[in-house]
C-alpha cells in the first residue's frame, strides 16, 4: 500500500521537521518517479508437492510462509537510523511465519483388498482397516516492534532457521517461536457396526520475548502430549425401513491431555515450572425416530479434570457432567401457504459447570506452606435453553425465529444472572438477470 500524501508541510508538533524528511527518506522511486511512502507490505508464498504414487500411499509436502510490514507516519517517536545517526526513520512492525507441513495417508486396508479375491477372507479384513494418517509441522514466527531494520529478501520470502528468525543484523526480535507438532492415528471397523478409533499427538515450543531493559530473549518452552485419545462409536441402520427409528449413532471417548511449562533464565537454569494433566470422557447419543411423522433426539455428557502444579500450590478443576440435551422435528405447512419447505425447529438443553479447588503442596522440610485445608477457588457454571424455527416461504423469502435464555451463576458469591433474547429474521433475496 503505497501513501501518496506530502508529509513535507508537517505542523503543529516539536518534530515536525525531522518527521517529514523520514517521511521522505521512506519514499519509494521507480525509473526516477516517485511512487509515495510504503504504508505496508505483504508477501505470501508456498510450494505445495503431492506425488501420485499409489492409491493406498499419499504423500504430502508444503512448504508456505508470509511476510507484513506496516509504517506510520504518525507515530509518537521516530528511531535513528543504524548508519547515519543524523537520519531518522519511521518506525516499523514486522512480521514473518515460515511453515512446513509433512503427511502421509497409508491405506493398508485397500492395498490388502486389491492384492487379494473379493470373497476371500483376507478381502473382508482388508475392509475393516482404516487409513493410516501421520502428520508432522514446524513453523518458525518472528516479530519485531518500533524498529528501523530493512529486512532483506531472504527474511521476507521466509527462509532460515530459528537463528535468522530469532535475530537480524545484531538486532533481536521483539518476540520468536518455534513450534512442532507431529500426530498419527487409526483405526479398525469391528462387528455390529462398531468403529474403534485412536490418535496421538506431541507438541512441543519454544518462545523467545525480548527484555528491554537487558536486551535479552527470555526463553518459555512447553509441551504437550495427547495420549490416549481413542473413541469407540457405533452406528446403526436398520435394512429395511421401520415404524420405530431410521438411525442410531452412540460414542463414547477416552482422552489424557498433558502439559509442561518451563520458564530458563539467562544460563538457562529452571527458574518456574507448571504441569497440567486433562483427563476428559465425551458421551453422545443420536436417535433419529420413525414415530409421530419422524422426529431427532440427541444427547451428549462430557466429564472431564484437569490438575494444575504450579510453584506453591495444585489447583484441581474438577468440572461436572457437561450436558446437552436436543429435540428436533420438522412440521409440514398448510398447503395454501405455498413454502417451499418445511418448518424445521429444534430445543437444547445445556448445562455445565466448573469447581476449582486450590491445594497446598508440602516444602521441602515436609511442612505445608499454607494451612493445608482446600480452599474452593471458583465454583461456577451456566445453563441455557434454546429453541429456533426456520423455513423457506418462497424462493426468494425466508423465516427464522431463535429464542434462548442463559442463567449464569457462581456459588462463590452466591449471585446469579439471567439473559433473555428472542430474534425474528424475515430474509428477501433479490437477483438481477445479465447485465447488457
Amino acid at each position: 500500500i503505497m501513501d501518496l500524501r506530502d508529509y513535507t508541510g508537517l505542523k503543529g508538533s516539536p518534530d515536525s521537521a525531522n518527521r517529514a524528511a523520514a517521511a521522505r527518506s521512506d519514499h519509494v522511486t521507480l525509473l526516477g518517479g516517485d511512487l509515495g511512502l510504503e504504508r505496508e507490505r505483504a508477501f505470501v508464498s508456498f510450494l505445495d508437492f503431492r506425488p501420485g504414487i499409489s492409491a493406498w500411499f499419499q504423500p504430502n509436502f508444503r512448504y508456505s510462509s508470509s511476510f507484513s510490514l506496516y509504517k506510520d507516519p504518525n507515530a509518537r517517536t521516530l528511531l535513528r537510523d543504524a548508519t547515519d545517526t543524523n537520519l531518522y526513520r519511521l518506525p516499523k512492525r514486522l512480521g514473518a511465519l515460515q511453515t512446513i507441513d509433512a503427511s502421509v495417508q497409508l491405506e493398508i486396508g485397500r492395498l490388502i483388498q486389491a492384492r487379494s479375491a473379493d470373497n476371500s477372507l483376507t478381502h473382508r479384513f482388508g475392509r475393516t482397516i482404516l487409513p493410516l494418517t501421520a502428520s508432522w509441522t514446524r513453523s518458525l514466527i518472528s516479530n519485531y516492534d518500533n524498529t528501523a531494520l530493512d529486512p532483506g529478501i531472504g527474511f521476507q520470502l521466509g527462509l532460515g532457521g530459528v537463528s535468522s528468525f530469532r535475530g537480524l543484523h545484531t538486532q533481536l526480535a521483539s518476540s520468536a517461536g518455534r513450534l512442532s507438532n507431529a500426530s498419527a492415528s487409526a483405526g479398525v471397523r469391528l462387528p455390529l457396526a462398531f468403529t474403534f478409533s485412536t490418535r496421538a499427538q506431541q507438541g512441543n515450543s519454544q518462545t523467545w520475548a525480548r527484555r528491554v531493559i537487558d536486551n535479552f530473549q527470555a526463553l518459555i518452552t512447553n509441551e504437550n502430549h495427547v495420549y490416549p485419545d481413542a473413541e469407540l462409536r457405533w452406528n446403526l441402520t436398520p435394512a429395511k425401513p421401520n415404524k420405530i427409528y431410521s438411525g442410531i449413532s452412540a460414542s463414547f471417548g477416552y482422552v489424557v491431555n498433558e502439559n509442561k511449562t518451563l520458564v530458563l533464565n539467562e544460563i538457562g537454569s529452571v527458574v518456574e515450572q507448571s504441569r497440567a494433566r486433562t483427563e476428559s470422557q465425551p458421551m453422545s447419543l443420536q436417535v433419529n425416530w420413525s414415530l409421530l411423522d419422524g422426529f431427532r433426539t440427541g444427547a451428549t455428557v462430557t466429564r472431564s479434570l484437569r490438575v494444575e502444579s504450579r510453584p506453591g500450590s495444585v489447583t484441581r478443576n474438577d468440572n461436572p457432567l457437561y450436558q446437552s440435551y436436543n429435540i428436533g422435528k420438522d412440521f409440514k405447512l398448510p398447503d395454501n401457504w405455498k413454502a417451499r419447505s418445511k418448518l424445521k425447529t429444534s430445543a437444547s438443553y445445556v448445562s455445565e459447570g466448573a469447581v476449582s479447588v486450590v491445594l497446598d503442596v508440602p516444602s521441602l522440610t515436609g511442612l505445608y506452606l499454607g494451612t493445608g485445608i482446600p480452599s474452593v477457588l471458583t465454583n461456577n457454571g451456566r445453563r441455557q435453553f434454546n429453541f429456533s424455527a426456520d423455513t423457506d416461504l418462497s424462493e426468494t423469502m425466508s423465516f427464522s425465529f431463535t429464542g434462548s435464555k442463559t442463567t449464569v451463576f457462581d456459588r462463590n458469591y452466591n449471585r446469579q444472572s439471567s439473559l433473555t433474547v428472542f430474534s425474528t429474521v424475515l430474509q428477501l433475496h433479490f437477483g438481477a438477470g445479465e447485465m447488457k
